[in-house]
């Protein structure tokens, strides 16, 4: 039968080529787990030089298909469950594969022998939540630029670029915003802003004196959700600024040209060195400069005037001019710091949008946009800038800043944790306690106890530890707070040896597992279509 050929697989054959797919997938991806994470080396026909990966979320990503049809769908399962780990919180594609394909093996067992597997699933359930609620009883608040730096490390692996991101961190606070940047030398760098940051675009330096710098100091603002172009837009504005002590001007829009600006040029020419004028296009559109100036207005006590809501800005007052002690138009951005009301943040505006997050999922798209308006109003703003010799390397750090990013929010939102896989050991005993409705429900509980012990055990075969399974048992007996340092070959503190995980991390990992083993577990038919389509974006 032609390969490209459609395809229906019932079970119990059906089953046996997901799992061995699922399988393959999770054992190419578990050799990266742990800090000692082996090495796979990827081809294919247009790279013929080998590319090696020790990140499990790009092996993931490369791996487009296996050889076998049947097994393929199985792999691809495992994929998607990966890399939608690693899309929510930069970090756990490795320990979920482990979880999911432990979870699966030991629960096939049993419905092989005869258990009822809806009630096997019900125990996986049952017991995956016992798991995670005790995932969030152990989890200690953040404390201070070292732990961040240690839950930044389990993501990027990269120890000069977590030192960094947890100092930025812990001088920002719980609302900072770090943005990425690239950077010419080949070293990380970090700025950071006294103020809020807006994407914006400097018409023209040509209204200001103060020589190669964009900036006004002590300056009003006006702000206007819309085009202005003609001069009697602007015309209240100067009679307004001719009268008052501070004459400097921030004035925002989306677009400000035509006898607008040659109005303000004017204007400019023959009060020279007495006025400066910061005049900036809003870079961004729609929805989002709306929010841009909304913030500005909040911030400033400018009033926004809106033509959508029948606002005239030739209607302007004094009353409506903003202030700030600084604006400067720099790279593209604006920076305004000083604000009006910047000593005391906006708490109203604020909390409305940290609850408007706290109810977004943590895949949510939309989640960066918030993070940037609290960062901005709280005044946490900083710029991470990565540099490398080459642009492969520069592009590599870029993605684990971005995955450390995600899993300090993780950390900041959820707390930290023993790591090296010990906090999962200290669950099996809650598990173990228990109570079930029937046997089949209890195998349940054995399947998800027994992938519990298979994250630590993962991280000391990777690092060629002997006797993890003893080891395991010696951890779980004591009280949460050990682990296993690989380096040392001894146990010790998490604390003082810096092991630390993201309790939130974790708990995305166990749910996404959870739900990907029991996914498996409960199929019985494959269907294989004609000339599949390759996706180079997991699912």
């Amino acid at each position: 039968m032609p390969e490209n050929t459609p395809k229906v697989i019932l079970a119990p054959q059906a089953r046996s080529a997901l799992k061995s797919g699922f399988d393959q997938m999770a054992k190419l991806l578990a050799i990266s787990l742990g800090p000692t994470q082996g090495i796979v080396f990827h081809t294919e026909a247009l790279k013929p030089k080998p590319e090696p990966l020790s990140d499990a979320a790009t092996i993931a990503r490369r791996m487009t298909a296996l050889p076998g049809r049947e097994e393929n769908a199985g792999a691809m399962l495992m994929r998607s469950l990966a890399w939608r780990v690693h899309q929510r919180v930069g970090d756990g594609s490795a320990l979920t594969a482990v979880l999911a394909q432990a979870i699966l093996d030991q629960a096939t067992r049993f419905v092989v022998a005869g258990a009822n597997p809806v009630r096997v699933q019900d125990g996986i359930e049952r017991a995956a939540a016992q798991a995670i609620a005790h995932v969030r009883d152990m989890a200690k608040p953040v404390n201070g630029p070292e732990e961040l730096a240690a839950a930044a490390y389990t993501a990027t692996r990269e120890p000069s670029l977590s030192f960094i991101l947890g100092e930025m961190f812990s001088l920002l606070g719980k609302h900072a915003h770090i943005r990425i940047e690239n950077y010419m030398a080949p070293y990380l760098e970090r700025e950071y802003i006294d103020g809020g940051l807006w994407e914006a675009k400097l018409i023209t330096p040509h209204l200001l004196n103060t020589g190669s710098k964009s900036i006004a100091r002590n300056c009003n603002i006006a702000l206007y959700h819309g085009n202005l172009e003609n001069a009697e837009q602007v015309l209240p504005l100067i009679k307004i600024l001719s009268q008052k002590s501070e004459k400097d001007l921030l004035l925002v829009a989306h677009k400000i040209s035509g006898l607008a600006l040659n109005t303000l040029s004017a204007t400019y020419i023959q009060n020279k060195n007495r006025l400066n004028i910061v005049a900036v296009d809003l870079t961004r559109a729609g929805e989002k400069a709306l929010g841009d100036l909304q913030d500005l207005a909040i911030l400033t006590g400018a009033k926004l005037f809106n033509p959508e809501a029948g606002d005239r800005f030739e209607s302007i007052q004094e009353t409506d001019l903003g202030f700030a002690l600084r604006a400067e138009a720099k790279d593209e951005n604006l920076i305004v710091s000083g604000a009006k009301n910047a000593l005391v943040p906006p708490s109203a505006e604020m909390d409305a949008l940290q609850k408007y997050l706290d109810g977004l999922d943590f895949d949510d798209d939309e989640r960066g946009e918030i993070e940037m308006r609290l960062g901005r109003l709280s005044g946490s703003m900083g710029i991470l800038k990565i540099g490398a010799y080459t642009q492969n390397e520069r592009d590599l750090l870029r993605q684990k800043a971005e995955q450390g990013l995600k899993a300090l929010r993780a950390a900041q939102q959820g707390g930290l944790v023993p790591g090296g896989g010990t906090a999962f050991l200290h669950c099996i005993a809650r598990i173990e306690q228990m109570s079930c409705a029937d046997d089949d429900e209890r195998l349940g509980y054995r399947a998800l106890a027994h992938a519990l012990r298979k994250p630590f055990e993962q991280i000391l075969a990777n690092a060629k530890i002997e006797n993890p399974k003893r080891l395991a048992h010696e951890i779980s007996s004591t009280a949460p707070g050990l682990i296993f340092d690989i380096y040392q070959g001894k146990t010790c503190p998490a604390d003082e040896a810096g092991i630390l995980d993201c309790a939130k991390t974790l708990i995305i990992c166990l749910e996404t597992a959870a739900s990907g083993a029991q996914m498996a577990l409960s199929t019985d038919v494959i269907v294989l279509k004609r000339n599949p389509r390759i996706s180079y974006e997991p699912g």
